[in-house]
């Protein structure tokens, strides 16, 4: 798709066209806005344009996922937009390029899902215990947990159901030294770690 300088389309190919199901008629003289949406891929809230972004920045702007909503139909795209300078850098246009990815991420979702699932009953693999035990221990090293422990809530069938149960040291809130001078205070405070938090 080609912009101009104020995101109203001059051009559409017939892929864009075919894939935002909108006549190009249609779509030629409008900024897209009226028919086109697009919304987070995670927080699901509504994003700017990136022909709009480019305007604004004269820079390629860049997603790599967001949801490119027409109508009632929703679409998992990665898109781009590049601005057109002419030799002054004065902008002229925006070129806009878009690809429906949902295909490639359902796919990419049913390989995480089998990655740390086992493939006949659906239960958490090896792997996935492996990661949490790692995490675990990453967790551990950090210094700020006095116990971090699985208890067994409860057996049904082949499933286990485990608590994590995690208890925080305790914080230091004040460090007070009687009938010693503030420099030797803060030396004390400093050489033995005992600094607030």
């Amino acid at each position: 798709i080609v912009t101009d300088e104020e995101q109203k389309i001059q051009m559409v190919n017939m892929a864009a066209v075919q894939m935002i199901g909108i006549d190009d008629k249609q779509l030629i003289g409008t900024t897209g806005d009226q028919f086109v949406t697009f919304v987070d891929y995670k927080t699901q809230e509504k994003l700017k344009s990136l022909i709009s972004l480019a305007i604004e920045s004269k820079k390629i702007v860049e997603r790599q996922e967001s949801y490119m909503t027409i109508g009632a139909r929703k679409m998992l795209v990665e898109d781009s937009a590049s601005p057109i300078l002419d030799r002054q850098k004065n902008l002229t246009g925006i070129v806009y390029v878009f690809r429906n990815i949902t295909d490639s991420m359902k796919r990419k979702q049913e390989i995480e899902f089998l990655s740390y699932h086992d493939q006949l009953t659906g239960l958490f693999n090896r792997r996935y215990f492996e990661e949490i035990s790692t995490a675990i221990k990453k967790l551990g090293k950090l210094g700020l947990f006095d116990e971090i422990s699985f208890y067994v809530n409860k057996i049904e069938n082949d499933s286990i159901y485990l608590d994590l149960n995690i208890v925080e040291l305790p914080k230091l809130n004040q460090v007070k030294f009687v009938g010693v001078k503030k420099t030797k205070t803060e030396a004390l405070i400093k050489d033995n770690g005992l600094n607030k938090g």
